[in-house]
């Protein structure tokens, strides 16, 4: 199993119980052969993937919207991009990324990364 890990540069403000800043990370994993994309919140939840997308910019593009899938194992603080080929392609061609994501109960919420030197070999 590999993993690669960004952590945001800016931290995401929510309500208790989770008050005192959270990092948002992206992490790309190779496990089974298989990439992943996923997002992790340090403290908080995210909102339902039901009609919900999330939203990312690289660079000085266009605004993308991805689909996303809830943890298999009900864990609300991840959750799984699709396209994750596209993304990681995406991922090693930036310098910077901004992720806009739904929480729970905290509405949208954009983090910053900065994923210059990205490398997935995998």
């Amino acid at each position: 199993m590999y993993f690669a890990v960004s952590n945001s540069t800016n931290d995401l403000e929510f309500d208790f119980p989770y008050k005192g800043g959270s990092t948002l990370s992206i992490i790309v994993r190779n496990m089974n052969k298989e990439n992943d994309v996923m997002l992790q919140i340090s403290k908080g939840q995210f909102g339902s993937s039901y009609s919900q997308k999330v939203k990312i910019k690289f660079d000085d593009g266009k605004i993308e919207s991805y689909s996303f899938s809830d943890a298999a194992d009900g864990s609300s603080n991840y959750i799984f991009l699709e396209n994750s080929k596209s993304l990681i392609a995406k991922l090693k061609a930036a310098k910077h990324l901004k992720i806009e994501a739904p929480f729970f109960q905290a509405g949208r919420q954009v983090a910053e990364f900065d994923v210059s030197g990205f490398e997935w070999p995998h």
